[in-house]
């Protein structure tokens, strides 16, 4: 019986006393029908109990679980937050490089938004032109301009002469697409450009391209959220247009406003999804554009700080004070007839040509000592410094004999030559002059590439420009001089009697 005594204390026992408290409490009439209706309530408030707490737990549970989803969210977001301010923060090391820092831009702008491309346009002068030079008619080189005066400054385009009314004026420039992110390499050498007019017919050719409101109209922004609905104005580089959005923010010179480059991205399928950019999306892509613009207007501001430097130190020495002696009239006295007599014969041609060969590997060491100098100025440089630029195509076509891709070589390739590859230095040095004889057309190509230029351009825009024009003067010397060697060969040996050869050496009897 103590196992039964135990088995309703522990089942029912807390119930039946609960119950009989209330039954000796209320002292109903018919008790046990009271105790039978209270035990049924009891019953059911305990369903409703259990399941109210099993509901409250659930919902703990779930709270618990949201919860944790959100700070693992807040906690995922802040990784990629900073992450993206370090990769923001790290294009302060690609001061004075724009190249290298617009092929950062993509790579980060592709990791860190739905984009499915990433492309930099870069503002670029329209086509360069060989400069005009009149040659005389015996084809020899016209005389060098000499540096006379000061230098006019640039003028400043006033306010409003771009269109819109723009600061700058950007119709003598055009968009040059020079770097992408994986995928979209295609879109690298590509160019946008501003439709050919035919007057006559009184039509514009070809499409402007949503982009070029950026330079022309002033905006900051281009955002298309569905590329197809403005297939009439949108350019694509690619037959087929295909779904997606368009964005394209202005990367600026923070300083001045001038606009430097693009930055285009889009979600048009197949490497994209054909979605609309999100609200983080351009913010991100927003704050990238502030950082290149800081970017930009310190690596303009070293350009002017090396031009500054550069002027200072080929400034004119002082005059002598009045305390120094001035030179003396016998150091300039002409040289007497004695002396003009007695004076020795002039060299042949050879011994000329073997000292104008010495003087040339001078100027090619010239041209490969300044190579580390010149590199790092030239990478400064968005656009191609005109007077280098020039110089550097003559010199192209000189080496190369041939004026077929030196003339179309455009400033991102130059740059490579001259940069990346430090192509044009090797050739400087390996170059035989002696042993080229140039084309007519490359002999013309070079002249002008050359004598129409100033020293004082060149030595402004980088260490480069003076020994490099030095090293052409050179070699153009070292090639003429070996073709007189060579004219004094032929008319030697066309001199000589056809059967007249050197006497036989006798032999020597044995012993």
């Amino acid at each position: 019986m103590v196992l039964d005594t135990e088995y309703l204390k522990n089942t029912v026992g807390d119930a039946l006393t609960r119950g009989c408290a209330a039954t000796a409490t209320i002292r109903p009439t018919d008790s046990i029908e009271y105790l039978a209706k209270w035990l049924h309530k009891y019953v059911k408030n305990e369903s409703i109990k259990e399941r109210f707490f099993a509901e409250k737990a659930a919902a703990e549970e779930s709270a618990a679980k949201v919860k944790a989803e959100a700070d693992a969210t807040a906690t995922r977001e802040q990784a990629t937050r900073s992450a993206q301010n370090n990769a923001i923060e790290s294009l302060n090391s690609l001061v004075g490089d724009p190249f290298a820092l617009f092929a950062t831009v993509a790579e980060i702008v592709e990791a860190n938004t739905t984009a499915g491309m990433v492309y930099i346009g870069s503002l670029q002068t329209d086509e360069w032109e060989l400069p005009g030079l009149a040659e005389d008619d015996d084809g020899e080189d016209a005389p060098e301009l000499e540096d006379v005066g000061e230098e006019p400054e640039p003028e400043t385009p006033p306010e409003g002469e771009g269109l819109a009314g723009n600061k700058f004026n950007y119709q003598a420039k055009h968009i040059s697409y020079v770097c992408s992110s994986v995928g979209a390499e295609f879109m690298v050498g590509k160019e946008l450009r501003r439709p050919m007019a035919n007057a006559e017919a009184g039509v514009v050719l070809g499409k402007p391209g949503v982009t070029l409101a950026i330079t022309d109209q002033g905006v900051l922004v281009v955002d298309v959220p569905n590329v197809l609905y403005k297939v009439d104005e949108v350019k694509f580089f690619k037959p087929v247009p295909r779904v997606g959005a368009y964005y394209a923010q202005t990367l600026n010179n923070a300083d001045s406003g001038e606009v430097k480059a693009v930055l285009c991205a889009d979600t048009t399928i197949t490497l994209g999804k054909g979605r609309p950019f999100t609200p983080a999306d351009k913010q991100f892509m927003t704050e990238v554009a502030a950082k290149v613009s800081k970017c930009l207007a310190a690596t303009d501001a070293k350009l002017v700080e090396y031009a500054a430097k550069a002027t200072d130190a080929h400034a004119p020495p002082p005059p002598p004070a009045e305390s120094e002696e001035a030179p003396s009239v016998a150091d300039e006295t002409p040289a007497t007839t004695e002396e003009v007599e007695t004076a020795p014969q002039e060299e042949e041609p050879t011994a000329k040509l073997e000292k104008a060969k010495a003087v040339l590997n001078a100027a090619a060491a010239a041209v490969v000592g300044v190579k580390a100098d010149a590199v790092a100025i030239l990478k400064l440089y968005q656009t191609a410094p005109p007077a280098t630029a020039t110089l550097v195509r003559g010199v192209l076509a000189m080496l190369a004999n041939s004026t077929a891709d030196a003339s179309l070589l455009k400033w991102p390739v130059l740059r490579a030559k001259i940069i990346i590859s430090g192509e044009i230095f090797d050739d400087v040095a390996d170059f035989d002059a002696s042993a080229v004889l140039l084309s007519d057309k490359v002999t013309k190509f070079l002249r002008r590439s050359y004598v129409t230029l100033r020293t004082r351009e060149l030595w402004k825009e980088s260490p480069l420009g003076e020994p490099l024009k030095d090293y052409v003067i050179k070699a153009r010397a070292v090639m003429k001089l070996a073709a007189v060697v060579k004219a004094v060969e032929a008319e030697a040996a066309a001199a000589a009697p056809a059967g007249d050869e050197a006497p036989a050496l006798e032999e020597t009897p044995s012993q």
